[in-house]
């Protein structure tokens, strides 16, 4: 898998990822293909799977990124008193 901290690689899943969710809200995740989004993306099919699994990886990481967003906005003392229960329950 591509080094995840490098500015084209970034990029690239930056691109999927935006791709991904423009879709999602369009054609929902079952009508959704990978075709789709390597092509609204502009990637090619190899630099997709270097980057994720499949579709289901690509979204879970589209809700890790939705969960580490929103656990910047909690409150913190939430946070520091229950670090295991944040978003455990959409973890299960």
């Amino acid at each position: 898998m591509n080094d995840k901290n490098d500015r084209r690689s970034q990029r690239t899943r930056q691109l999927i990822s935006d791709a991904f969710v423009e879709l999602l809200l369009e054609k929902g995740y079952e009508a959704m293909s990978i075709r789709d989004v390597i092509e609204r993306a502009n990637v090619g099919r190899s630099t997709f799977y270097s980057h994720f699994k499949d579709k289901e990886e690509l979204f879970v990481s589209q809700l890790d990124r939705l969960l580490e967003a929103l656990s910047r906005h909690l409150p913190q003392e939430h946070v520091e008193q229950n670090p295991d229960q944040a978003f455990a329950k959409i973890h299960e």
